[in-house]
């Protein structure tokens, strides 16, 4: 026997008896979930939180409330809790009673609760008001009172159901009340920083202090109480205690004998008791702890580096519950740890030693209670019968005890205890358990191949060991001898490895092979003549869908396999066929990694998402995922195992779970779908349509929306799955869309410019995309139309419709009745307009047809006037025959100037005048019918000049107009007064008689058109005069007024604004200096009887008129100074223009063929003819005539009656000008390289033969006749047209003008004559002395040295070669 040291033997005990400390206390091997508060991006600290009835989490925090879906979280500010009337203060915390209220109170008092509406109301005021050092530190919430513990030693118990309250005051000012909890039988507790705790009766109002171990002045105590009403105390210097009520003694948990009563710190921070009772222990820097109040059993749940499943600090600062009795634990630094409730019903290994998360490749469980764990690379370990892992063998390490592989695929117990090890790689182990060492056992094949990757491992009835591996199958002895051998693709096995070993009830061994199928083992007289029957299990060519990876069977006459699409197959025994698993979804069938059985109705399997349990008599499928107490990771292909005592083992990325199928919920958690947000064009709803949401968005049924608020979103969400809220929803606007939307992330549905009308807006969510397990929400949306489409709209409509009806049908009678009557009118109005319009143009014929024979009438009598010098009776006599004619043109222009007012085509065209001498003239003309009336005609001034702007023919209408009225209205012996005068501002003129006079009657209507009273139809008139006088002094922006009483007389005033600041721009026509106009006025009158015209029968005249009468008038007018040719209208003009050119054009403008207007165009669109000068003479008097006539290129307008001398003068004008022009370009010397500027169709055209003349003056052969094609126009008409403009041939012109650059180049230059000719165009220098000469009556060299004597610039400019 081995002898052992005394010193050694001591240092063994203390170390197992360490070990055995250590593994007693270590934590639970429990997964937590991480979540962490994200406010505005940044990580949030909380301490507290509460469920309400929709499934919304409210979360107490740094950052003020917080509202979280499993989504968002959504920051409540302090006065969306209090409202805006509170003070602002720190959250104290918030508390859910037992109706499911939700409290929220500050530390100075506000209380808040949350109402269905999902709206905080304000509730008691009672002390909201706290002085500024005082506040409250602690809440609880009991049966019917929420407490409230103070830092001035006060306890505020407020009751739930109304403002009562009651108080306890310790009557210490500066001691805090830190914990509140109730009791049974009206007594609450509470507890002290000063290390005291007191017990308060709300019944008897008794209040007394309760004496313990705690006391301490320094000594923080908090508390809560069981159900039986017991205390449980934490402190944070002495560490944690029970109080027993009944027996009033404490237990201190602080004893470390009593290893499950143990809580190993002092610090306890935070107390909190779940809904099952259990007590939970945070501590400051000592984990979590757990404490069944009955057994007093500790569980302790700690921080762990290598765990990431652990708790995340063991700075426990908040404990809370949600409604599904998930334990939330707040850990410092704003961490969440999440301890699902069903974590207690499903256990967990991390399969290794350190407690890291391991992969669990094959899972064992041994007669003597141990799990072995074998792993993906880290060996073997080993977890105790008390959950605690106590040996990891890993190999190639000190603890490897003979272990060759760490990659551990499949593990067998044979009856004798000792494990057959299946490896990748390092083939297969035996483990002897007596020796606690590993051995190799070789598989070989028969040619002695090694087989290193093991599969699987089974043990038969017959205590057989079959050994699946990359060479086949092999047959072992419990003693370690190979039995036999079956190679792979022969005997009938097929396939690459074999996946799963199986016993069904009948003994049969199955044999699953990967890539292969299955196969049913067929026993021979000996081993080795046995065979394998295969089975097809999917009808397919493809391997894979027969490839098997794991199974299990139900011992009830079937086989459960899951291929390598993971879908999991039936095989029915019996049958020998595949049968299908009904009432279970495709997706629910497939995803399988390994397979359990609990009996012939209910299999579980594992998934890459979590655990199934799938009841086959239900037809249900329960998941149990991460969120259930499952890894989180993947769980492994054939990693899957059960003991004796039906417990399940499934092996993971992560480790390993293990439950007890009786102990799992199969009534799993219903999940809320909730539509919590609602905007109406892009604005929160509770802003815009608050009365409809008063009871909340989430109960909302139905909203009503106005014709302005078309666009709409809703928001929706599975609210009360706050771990992992993974879900696919599907949306539709019944009545708008056709289709069901299907979104995984965007959980929005937006609508824009929706049509009038009713939808219902449905959602929809599902664990899967096709699975929509979850109850769908719909809410009714009515989008109201404008208040003119309502129905009651359409109603008034309706009923205006009908009525409008029978008021159309009532007047169709009376329209069929008035219809004829109707007809006449048109067709009487029809007339009327033709009428009218033959009337307008009676107007304007008549009066042509009239100023043309005054023409010839006044003409000859003129003439006859001048020649009756010495004979006074015969010019008295004619002056009486051309006053008449004047005034029967007057009448004429009186026609024509109503028809331009009817036309609308009235306009002013006003110069600057003399009006006192204007008007002298016309009172002149009236002297003779005043004498021959004996009636006292004065005319008076009392100014010789006043300057007015008015339209000279039109104001001498309404004036003459006025004296013909008087005249004709005065009786013989009677006064006639015309006086004028002027102002600063304005004119004025008055014209009174002695006549008859006018009655009020008629003195109101004198001014309208066409009326005359009784005495003046009596003395003949139109009725025309006064109105259009009326109407012409409004043009001109005057006024006239007039005075009667009948027989005594009458007085027409007229008065006209001076200057022209009341006229437009158009309605001037010229702008004469005043100066100007006196001077022309002061003038001696000189004889103009005959105008003073050189005869030139050079020059020709057209006259062109339809009046043959007229036509011999003017030839004979002006046959005596010019070459005369006549036409009768434009079209015969056109042919002898194209004759000859005649240097002016007479023409009439009204003409039949071709009238006056037509011909100025012609003219004006022919090169050749555009230079003529044109008058027209016409009878029509208007302004827009003139400009028309003026437009197409007529330069001069006159009116018949026309004066004959005015004719001859402005005809002699013209020619005059005309001839003024060419001898300017006779004298100007075109030294200068540009032309001069130019405008008219004459000078334009000589600047073009000027242009081309410059140019080639140096070319001795240049032709004249080359001008033709540069000016495309024949030569003949080039020559022509030059000869009759500048009165010179264009061959002298081009000589002379070449002569003057001759002259100009000699003077200024230092070149010879043969030089200067040839520079010229010269080819003979003398022929070029001989014109030289010709033109300036010197030799070149006699005309250099006179102007060399004489300066040079004075001599040229003295000969006209350079201009002054």
């Amino acid at each position: 026997m081995l002898k052992i040291p005394t010193h050694a033997a001591k240092l063994v005990l203390l170390l197992l008896a360490c070990n055995s400390y250590l593994f007693s206390f270590a934590d639970e091997s429990t997964n937590f979930i991480h979540l962490s508060a994200i406010v505005d991006r940044q990580q949030t600290k909380v301490t507290n939180v509460v469920e309400d009835s929709l499934g919304y989490l409210w979360l107490n925090s740094n950052s003020g409330l917080l509202r979280y879906d499993g989504y968002d979280y959504r920051q409540y500010s302090f006065n969306e809790i209090f409202g805006d009337n509170v003070s602002f203060a720190k959250i104290l915390g918030i508390s859910k009673d037992s109706d499911g209220d939700i409290w929220c109170v500050s530390q100075k008092g506000a209380i808040s609760k949350l109402m269905p509406s999902g709206k905080f109301e304000s509730q008691y005021s009672n002390y909201t008001k706290l002085p500024e050092h005082l506040e409250l530190e602690s809440l609880s919430i009991g049966k019917s009172r929420l407490w409230m513990g103070s830092n001035f030693g006060t306890a505020i118990g407020q009751s739930l159901k109304d403002s009562t309250s009651v108080r306890f005051d310790i009557y210490s000012s500066n001691e805090t009340i830190t914990s509140i909890a109730e009791g049974k039988n009206d007594i609450v507790w509470f507890s002290t920083n000063k290390g005291r705790i007191f017990k308060g009766n709300t019944s008897t109002m008794d209040l007394y202090e309760l004496k313990g171990p705690f006391n301490n002045p320094f000594n923080t105590v908090i508390l809560t109480t069981d159900k039986n009403g017991n205390l449980w105390i934490g402190t944070d210097l002495t560490g944690f205690y029970f109080y027993d009520l009944k027996t009033e003694t404490y237990e201190h948990f602080h004893n470390k004998a009593k290893a499950s009563h143990f809580v190993p710190t002092n610090m306890v921070i935070r107390i909190f008791r779940d809904s099952k009772g259990l007590i939970w222990l945070g501590t400051d820097g000592g984990g979590l702890y757990q404490i069944k109040p009955k057994t007093k059993h500790v569980k302790i749940y700690n921080y762990s580096k290598s765990n990431k499943f652990s708790l995340q600090s063991n700075s426990v600062i908040g404990i809370g519950e949600t409604n599904n009795n998930d334990i939330w634990v707040f850990t410092n630094y704003g961490n969440i740890n999440i301890l699902p409730s069903e974590s207690s019903t499903v256990g967990y290994y991390s399969g290794n030693i350190s407690g890291v998360p391991t992969r669990i490749l094959s899972i064992l469980k041994c007669q003597n209670g141990n799990l072995w764990a074998g792993t993906d690379g880290e060996g073997l370990t080993i977890i105790n019968k008390k959950g605690n892992a106590v040996k990891q063998f890993v190999a190639k390490t000190n603890t490897a005890n003979g272990l060759t592989g760490n990659y551990i695929q499949a593990m067998v117990e044979d009856r004798n205890q000792n494990k057959w090890i299946g490896t990748y790689l390092n083939g297969l182990s035996f483990y002897n358990s007596k020796t606690s060492t590993f051995s190799s056992i070789k598989v070989l094949n028969s040619k002695g191949q090694l087989g290193s990757d093991i599969r699987s491992l089974f043990i038969d009835n017959s205590d057989q060991v079959w050994v699946g591996s990359n060479i086949g199958i092999s047959l072992f002895s419990l003693s370690g001898n190979q039995l036999a051998f079956f190679p792979r693709n022969k005997n009938g096995l097929k396939g690459n490895i074999t996946e799963v070993f199986l016993q069904d009830e009948n003994d049969q061994i199955w044999i699953g092979m990967s890539e292969g199928g299955l196969f049913l083992f067929k026993e021979g007289k000996t081993i080795e003549d046995s065979s394998f029957i295969p089975y097809q299990l999917i009808d397919s060519k493809n391997p894979a869908e027969n490839s098997i990876f794991h199974g299990a069977a139900d011992y009830h006459g079937h086989l459960y396999f899951t291929n390598s699409y993971s879908r999991l197959l039936k095989f029915n025994i019996k049958e020998k066929k595949t049968v299908p698993i009904n009432g279970f979804s495709n997706e629910e069938i497939h995803g399988v990694t390994a397979i359990l059985v609990s009996d012939s109705s209910n299999l579980w399997v594992s998934r890459s998402n979590g655990i199934s349990h799938l009841d086959l008599n239900a037809k249900q499928d329960y998941l149990y995922t991460w969120k259930n107490g499952t890894i989180k990771g993947a769980f492994l292909s054939g990693s899957a195992t059960k003991d004796k005592n039906n417990l399940f083992y499934f092996g993971g990325v992560d480790g390993l779970n293990f439950f007890d199928p009786k102990q799992m919920k199969t009534s799993q958690k219903q999940f809320q779908l909730r539509v919590n947000q609602i905007k109406v064009v892009n604005r929160d709803a509770n802003k815009i349509i608050p009365e409809q949401l008063s009871e909340g968005i989430e109960h909302l049924k139905s909203i009503e929306l106005n014709h302005k608020q078309t666009s709409f979103s809703f928001q929706f969400s599975v609210i009360n799955d706050h771990l992992d809220p993974n879900y696919f929803y599907a949306y539709r606007l019944k009545g708008f869309d056709k289709n069901w939307i299907i979104t995984e992330n965007q959980r929005i549905a937006t609508y824009t410019s929706i049509p009038y009308g009713d939808y219902t807006f449905e959602v929809k969510a599902g664990t899967n995309r096709n699975l929509w397990d979850i109850e769908p929400r719909s809410i009714q949306v009515t989008v109201l139309s404008p208040l003119w489409q309502r129905w009651w709209a359409y109603v008034i409509y309706s009923l205006a419709l009908i009525i409008a009806l029978f008021f159309i049908i009532r007047y169709s009678i009376m329209w069929a009745r008035l219809k004829k009557k109707l007809l006449l009118e048109e067709w009487q109005n029809e007339k009327n307009n033709e009428l009218y319009a033959m009337k307008m143009n009676f107007f304007a014929k008549m009066s042509h047809e009239i100023q043309t024979p005054l023409t010839l009438i006044m003409a000859p009598i003129e003439s006859m006037i001048e020649r009756a010098e010495g004979n006074l009776l015969l010019k008295q006599r004619l002056n009486v025959i051309h006053n008449n004619a004047k005034r029967l043109s007057r009448i004429a222009l009186e026609l024509m100037t109503v028809r331009n007012r009817e036309l609308g085509k009235l306009q002013l065209r006003a110069n600057q005048n003399n009006i006192s001498k204007h008007c002298e003239s016309i009172a002149l003309s009236f002297t003779e019918q005043a004498r021959f009336k004996h009636i006292d005609f004065v005319y008076e001034s009392k100014q010789d000049d006043i300057i007015l702007w008015y339209d000279k023919e039109k104001l001498e209408h309404v004036i003459y107009n006025l004296l013909s009225n008087a005249f004709k209205f005065t009786p013989r012996e009677g006064q006639i007064q015309f006086k004028i005068k002027s102002n600063c501002e304005h004119f004025f003129l008055s014209i009174s008689d002695s006549g008859i006079g006018i009655d009020e009657e008629n003195l109101k209507h004198i001014f309208n058109m066409f009326y005359q009273s009784k005495e003046g139809r009596a003395v003949g008139g139109t009725g025309i005069g006064l109105a259009l006088s009326k109407e012409l002094m409004t043009l001109h922006r005057g006024k006239i007024m007039v005075d009667s009483t009948l027989n005594q007389g009458t007085k027409f005033t007229l008065i006209l604004p001076l200057g022209n600041k009341h006229l437009k721009t158009e309605e001037i026509i010229n702008n004469k200096p005043l100066e100007a106009i006196r001077q022309d006025d002061s003038l001696n009158k000189e004889d103009l009887n005959t105008p003073s015209v050189n005869s030139n029968s050079k020059i020709h005249l057209l006259i062109v008129e339809d009046n043959y009468e007229m036509l011999l008038l003017l030839k004979d007018t002006f046959s005596p100074f010019y070459n005369v040719f006549t036409a009768e209208n434009g079209k015969e003009a056109l042919a002898i223009l194209h004759e000859t050119t005649p240097d002016i054009i007479i023409s009439d403008i009204m003409m039949p063929i071709m009238d006056g207007i037509t011909l100025c165009k012609q003219l004006k669109n022919t090169k050749t003819m555009r230079h003529i000068p044109i008058i027209l003479l016409t009878a029509r008097n208007t302004t827009q005539s003139k400009l028309e006539g003026l437009k197409y290129g007529a330069i001069e307008y006159i009116n018949k009656p026309f004066n004959v001398k005015e004719l001859i003068f402005k005809v002699n004008n013209i020619l005059e000008s005309h001839k003024n022009l060419i001898l300017k370009y006779r004298t100007e010397l075109l030294t200068q390289s540009e032309a001069p500027q130019v405008e008219s169709p004459d000078e334009k055209f000589i600047e073009s033969v000027l242009i081309e003349l410059e140019k080639n003056l140096v070319n001795p052969d240049f032709k004249l006749e080359d001008l033709s094609e540069a000016l495309s126009m024949s030569y003949s008409n080039i020559y022509r047209r030059f000869q009759s403009i500048t009165n010179k041939t264009l061959v002298d012109f081009m000589r002379c003008l070449r002569l003057k650059k001759a002259a100009f180049i000699l003077v200024k230059h230092n070149y010879t004559i043969s030089e200067i000719a040839f520079n010229v165009g010269f080819n003979d220098p003398k022929y070029f002395s001989r014109c030289f000469k010709k033109e300036y009556n010197y030799t070149p060299k006699e005309f250099k040295q006179l102007a060399n004597s004489d300066g040079g610039a004075d001599f040229l400019k003295h000969h006209d070669i350079i201009k002054e």
